[in-house]
């Protein structure tokens, strides 16, 4: 079983364009992550804590939610889990980036390269590998972004990119795959 996590809100303006940037969160953390923690109890039951494994991005945002719920347990910090990286879009407005950069990434989302940055495809490609090395013996927690979420449903469940795009995956939401 796999559960992907979403790191819980965070302090960032409105309208910002981030993936790689790592942003500091917002003041609701501590409840939000008694919230996760909660529903993620829920799921996995009386599942015994050698048979659980955890992963996370290596940003701060969602390191120190896989930390809370691992509650002492190993964990796995993955680059592959890091969300995609916008390049020279990151920290940026999405007014401030070129209109014809935006309108290009958004008619092929799946092959543009953003300047400095990488594609939808670089993001599935480092999923896939991940996937391809969990034991499938063992529950999942992983910790990570919407982005890589979505890559990963769209793997795993064998969508269309278009289908996972239109997703909302919330702060601090639970995908049981």
């Amino acid at each position: 079983m796999l559960y992907f996590i979403r790191h819980t809100q965070i302090k960032l303006t409105e309208g910002t364009c981030y993936g790689r940037l790592d942003i500091p969160l917002a003041g609701s953390y501590f409840e939000e992550r008694a919230l996760v923690k909660a529903r993620l109890a829920r799921l996995l039951g009386d599942t015994p804590a050698e048979q659980i494994e955890f992963h996370t991005s290596p940003l701060g945002r969602c390191e120190a939610l896989a930390q809370y719920l691992a509650v002492g347990e190993a964990i796995s910090a993955d680059d592959r889990l890091l969300e995609m990286n916008f390049g020279d879009w990151e920290g940026k407005s999405w007014a401030e980036i070129p209109v014809a950069e935006v309108d290009a990434w958004a008619k092929d989302t799946a092959h543009y390269v953003v300047p400095n940055g990488e594609s939808y495809r670089d993001v599935e490609s480092r999923c896939a590998n991940f996937l391809l090395e969990l034991a499938s013996d063992k529950t999942h927690v992983i910790v990570t972004h919407a982005g890589v979420i979505k890559a990963c449903i769209k793997l795993i469940k064998k969508q269309s990119l278009k289908q996972v795009l239109k997703m909302h995956i919330g702060f601090g939401e639970i995908i049981s795959l």
